[in-house]
């Protein structure tokens, strides 16, 4: 059981179902991995791929079998369900179309908060195209969770929009008719109790790299892999190292939404021969990667990505070692802190939640987006726009420094940001039609440098 069960060959019907990918072998996480592979099931479309034979505008032979729950269509366009527990946000579950986080206590679900209309894609310069963190509409008995995610997907299929496929997502639909139409409509469908969402503690982002106790006699290691590309070079040869772990430890592998991996199974000497081979073939651990490296992520782009108008992938670690010289000078280098790249506005990489991002625009051009955070719970601001991305680090450079010299303890960029700007609610929604703030947030570091400055002079 990995952390994304894909389902092939079935169009626009269910991307992907995606789950936690710790493989804790304790009641809770085993009940999200069932939930998330029952909801893949029960979301696969009864047809196969299918021939059809027409003569005269009369179809006269056909393979294609009866679909009970899609009918005569598919989902109007992409329909993303991800599964996870209070606390561990690693698939960073309010960018799903639909999503369910499991209530814990005494290491069981007792129940599931119910989530409907998040997505990260948007189109530049359209102001009715927007990113968007998703709802958390209900409260509901575990083992109402897959039936829950069926009538948030039976809603879509009868209200989505068909017609323009930049508005065909399920959060658009909600926008539409409005979150309380959705939510009642929800409650509707549902043959089974429906509560109120219950209020949760602060979700963090962990993303389980180093060893991890998997249950009282095995482990589990995390791997960092920057951006998920696996490739030998001069440097270090981490394709070549990933193979020897696998073939010397018959360990099992789990993929994470975080672009890295997961050895499973493992013995505490295994565990110490991880390390080991890593240091042989020149791969750093977990404990020596700077946090602006270890939680950055970039999306392919180019040239793999035909949606991509800029680069992401390939210029990502050059540019976020310079993210790392300008943090470390400031003397924060072990300061968690968020970095993503995309090459386009779709948001593949989920840049728009980051403490800092850069969006492509056109080659060698980007937007920079700052204030999310690492939790994944909140919307960041247009910083600046259509800059060039080896001016990127000089624009930084003010607001770093100032963050380094005014933050509160423990008070990370993003959260940083959000005070000086003085948004104490949290964003949930950026449009692709933003005004840059970077002359506001200019002014508003120079008053907080000064009123410092006055407190230390008295």
């Amino acid at each position: 059981e990995s952390a994304m069960t894909t389902l092939a060959a079935c169009g626009d019907v269910c991307r992907n179902v995606m789950a936690s990918a710790p493989p804790f072998e304790t009641a809770a996480y085993e009940t999200v991995r069932r939930t998330a592979h029952e909801i893949a099931v029960a979301l696969r479309p009864a047809t196969n791929a299918y021939h059809e034979i027409w003569i005269n505008g009369e179809r006269q032979v056909s393979s294609e079998a009866e679909e009970p729950f899609y009918g005569e269509l598919y989902l109007p366009r992409k329909y993303k369900v991800g599964v996870t527990v209070m606390g561990d946000n690693q698939i960073d579950i309010y960018s799903y179309d639909a999503g369910l986080i499991g209530i814990v206590e005494y290491d069981q679900v007792i129940g599931f908060n119910v989530l409907a209309g998040g997505g990260l894609g948007m189109s530049h310069g359209r102001e009715n195209t927007f990113a968007q963190l998703a709802h958390e509409i209900a409260y509901i008995a575990p083992e109402h969770g897959v039936e829950a995610i069926r009538v948030i997907a039976s809603i879509y299929r009868d209200f989505g929009n068909r017609s323009d496929r930049k508005q065909a997502r399920l959060k658009y639909l909600i926008d539409d008719r409005g979150l309380d139409w959705f939510v009642d409509e929800f409650r509707a469908r549902c043959d089974f109790n429906v509560q109120p969402a219950r209020v949760l503690p602060r979700i963090a982002n962990q993303d389980w790299l180093g060893p991890h106790r998997q249950n009282e006699s095995h482990w589990f290691y995390g791997l960092f892999v920057e951006n998920g590309r696996i490739v030998d070079t001069d440097e270090m040869q981490l394709r070549t190292a990933i193979r020897r772990i696998v073939v010397e430890s018959n360990c099992d592998i789990t993929l994470t939404a975080q672009q890295s991996l997961i050895f499973t199974g493992l013995t505490s000497h295994q565990v110490g021969r991880i390390e080991q081979i890593l240091r042989e073939y020149g791969i750093e651990t977990v404990d020596r990667l700077s946090a602006a490296v270890r939680y950055s992520m970039a999306c392919p782009a180019l040239p793999t990505c035909g949606m991509a108008v800029a680069e992401s992938e390939r210029a990502a670690p050059d540019f976020v070692r310079k993210l790392e010289s300008l943090i470390e000078s400031v003397g924060l280098r072990d300061e968690p802190l968020t970095f993503r790249m995309t090459g386009c506005p779709n948001g593949c990489a989920r840049p728009y939640t980051a403490d800092i991002a850069l969006v492509g625009r056109r080659p060698g051009i980007y937007h920079l987006f700052v204030g999310g955070r690492l939790a994944g719970d909140r919307m960041a601001d247009l910083y600046a726009a259509d800059i060039k991305i080896e001016d990127t680090i000089d624009i930084l450079r003010p607001l770093v420094q100032s963050w380094a010299q005014q933050r509160r303890p423990h008070e990370g960029l993003g959260d940083f940001y959000q005070r000086v700007v003085g948004q104490s609610e949290r964003r949930q929604r950026l449009t692709g039609k933003e005004e840059p703030c970077i002359t506001h947030v200019q002014m508003q570091l120079v008053q907080l440098d000064s009123q410092t400055s006055r407190r230390s002079a008295c």
